[in-house]
């Protein structure tokens, strides 16, 4: 956000351009998933209730219920209601569906921390900071009951037992506490740690119960006995701030971050064994501030975060990897590619919207709009004629598809389906396209000319990184999580070698056009080039980078990678293949490069930066883009030239 915010006051400042239409934004405090699964329900600091599209990441409606700070969201089992509430203790009951307001009412003008709808979707339950809990139904302009803990007992979250007769809450002393409904009695209080509870989980079998602290203790306990089973000292190096339990029970996950001193912000899955053993099983990380609130999907495939750095972000749980982030009317660039005489770009976002960018005459040439799912990659084909996308919607029916454009024409005019989201892409002169497929071991390959699937090439043993086609089509290169890069037979359908000598995963690869380098990058910090002839180890150059994606200029005269980094800015390296020289060191505040592309003849480096393509140029000593591409909805886009101090654009719609 920071990053889009500095460019439109430097329009504003510099050029003296009327303010884009930008949604405003703000700290997200919590989220609800709706009974589809496909939305998201958002609260923020800006007093306003969003409802998100999960495949296509956008705002789908926004409306502003006041001025003050929204802290809690929850919607009724059965989807039809939404009941928000605020840091001033006021209570808005909405229809799901129309977003209209049915009721208003305050009780208390305390901050609502915590809100819970039973299963009946008719009554629910209100966490207030002053230490008190309301019990409330849809109709009632009055508490049904009101459970005052006491104002030392702030209650910062609670969660509703699985048979609906208990609430355990979490206060902000050290203290955890059992409350009957029906009696309205505390039968049980759970004493741990020396700094503040600020979270607690219940699995949905009711045996255990976890909770997490201020100083990053995590603990688990049984819920019938009410004995501690496992204790994990700065299980994050920041405060907890939520929990939830699998929808298996089998793992934990928390979400941490910090207003002062270390900021984890990260979110951790534990391995849950008998409530005994409690092993790391895998860190997320991505977030770039505080993280509120965690949820899963219906399915529990995967992680829903909320943060304090204003996205909402979607993680599988199965792999950990980042699959959408959320944030509001931007559109993350996933794909570029450069034509060969550098005159035409191409980008691929979540919109659903393939681009090319004239970057002569600095401006949007065409918009390819036939794919109703976010783009996930994009290439040219050798000739140019054509412009090949993959995309696929993660949420919903999870269809993947490869479409065909000609480059003159706005709609595809083949497509392809596919069965899983599409990694990496290539295509050679024109008629055959290779592409890796998440959790696949093999390449895919497709003719263009016949509209057929031709075949499956076999050998890798772990997930398949990057993949790469000769201009001709004679030889496909694939990199793997096994190490290894692979030179098939395109014609043979066979494989002819497996070169050896990274030792971890080969994030990207690349054929030079003269057909005589094979480029690998490993996230071993190493890009290693090969001999595609004598199939032979060339050249090994050592980065410090943990490498993400990688390109090559005409001949492999230029080497260029990318490498993201959560704590300081991303970083673009051009290498000298020749001389094993870095000629260029480029850092990225945007800390998200997705993409990478190098024009033929060396001059150019393309980067998907975040929701915009960035160019850096290689002979300058200039450090910074010279310029910018960024595309928004309804035709709107805007391109910055730093250097001239020019800004050229077309604003007829929303911007991202």
């Amino acid at each position: 956000m920071f990053k889009f915010l500095f460019i439109v006051f430097l329009s504003i400042k510099l050029f003296s351009i009327t303010p884009l239409d930008i949604d405003n934004r703000s700290d997200i405090n919590d989220i609800v998933l709706d009974s589809s699964g496909k939305y998201i329900f958002s609260v923020s600091d800006d007093g306003k209730l969003r409802e998100w599209d999960l495949n296509t990441t956008m705002v789908k409606s926004s409306i502003r219920l006041g001025d003050d700070i929204l802290s809690a969201i929850a919607i009724s089992p059965n989807g039809r209601y939404i009941i928000v509430g605020s840091s001033r203790g006021d209570i808005k009951l909405l229809d799901s569906s129309s977003l209209k307001i049915l009721n208003s009412f305050n009780s208390h003008s305390s901050r609502i921390n915590r809100l819970i709808f039973s299963k009946n979707s008719r009554d629910f339950f209100i966490a207030f900071d002053d230490g008190i809990i309301e019990m409330r139904d849809l109709n009632s302009s009055k508490p049904l009951k009101e459970f005052n803990i006491g104002a030392n007992f702030k209650i910062k979250d609670m969660v509703l037992s699985s048979d609906e007769k208990y609430i355990l809450f979490a206060t902000a002393s050290s203290v955890a506490k059992l409350l009957n409904i029906k009696s309205g009695l505390i039968v049980k209080s759970f004493q741990s740690g020396k700094d503040r509870l600020l979270c607690v989980a219940l699995s949905y079998n009711s045996k255990y119960f976890a909770m997490g602290f201020e100083d990053g203790l995590l603990e688990v306990r049984s819920f019938k006995s009410g004995k501690p089973l496992k204790s994990i000292k700065r299980a994050h190096l920041s405060a907890i701030n939520s929990l939830i339990f699998s929808l298996d029970d089998r793992f934990i996950i928390s979400a941490s971050g910090s207003f002062y001193g270390k900021k984890d912000n990260s979110i951790k899955i534990w391995s849950l064994k008998n409530g005994k053993r409690v092993v790391l099983y895998k860190t997320l990380r991505g977030h770039r501030d505080y993280i509120n609130r965690i949820i899963l999907s219906k399915d529990g495939r995967y992680i829903i975060s909320a943060s304090d750095d204003e996205t909402i972000r979607v993680w599988d749980f199965k792999s950990g990897k980042l699959i959408k982030v959320l944030q509001g009317q931007k559109s993350f660039v996933n794909s570029i590619d450069i034509s060969a005489n550098g005159r035409y770009l191409l980008s691929g976002s979540d919109d659903a919207t393939i681009r090319l960018w004239d970057t002569k005459r600095m401006k949007l040439s065409r918009e390819y709009r036939g794919d109703s799912d976010p783009i996930l990659s994009v290439s040219f084909s050798g000739n140019e004629k054509y412009i090949v996308a993959g995309s696929g919607a993660i949420f919903g029916d999870l269809s993947y598809s490869i479409s065909l454009y000609k480059r003159r024409e706005k709609k595809p005019f083949k497509r392809f389906k596919s069965t899983r989201y599409i990694d990496d892409i290539d295509v050679s002169q024109g008629r055959y396209i290779v592409a890796s497929l998440q959790d696949s071991y093999d390449v895919k390959l497709w003719d263009r000319k016949r509209g057929t699937f031709i075949r499956s090439f076999v050998g890798h043993i772990g997930q398949i990184r990057g993949v790469a086609i000769s201009s001709m089509g004679s030889y496909i290169v694939s990199g793997s999580d096994d190490t290894t890069v692979k030179l098939w037979s395109r014609s043979q359908g066979r494989l002819i070698h497996t070169f050896k000598g990274h030792s971890d995963s080969v994030v990207d690869v690349a054929i030079s056009n003269n057909n005589k380098y094979i480029v690998s990058a490993s996230k071993d910090k190493t890009i290693k080039v090969w001999s595609r002839k004598k199939k032979t180890l060339l050249t090994s150059i050592d980065t410090n980078l943990s490498i993400d994606t990688l390109a090559i200029s005409n001949r492999a005269k230029y080497i260029v990678v990318a490498s993201n980094s959560l704590d300081e800015n991303s970083t673009i390296e051009v290498w000298d293949r020749e001389k094993k020289r870095l000629v260029k060191r480029f850092f990225d505040n945007s800390r998200d490069i997705r993409d990478i592309a190098i024009d033929r003849a060396g001059r150019y480096v393309y980067s998907a930066s975040g929701y915009s393509i960035r160019v850096w140029d290689i002979k300058s000593k200039r450090k910074t883009p010279i310029k910018e591409f960024v595309g928004g909805a309804n035709g709107n886009w805007i391109v910055f030239d730093y250097l001239k101090n020019r800004e050229y654009q077309r604003n007829s719609g929303s911007f991202y």
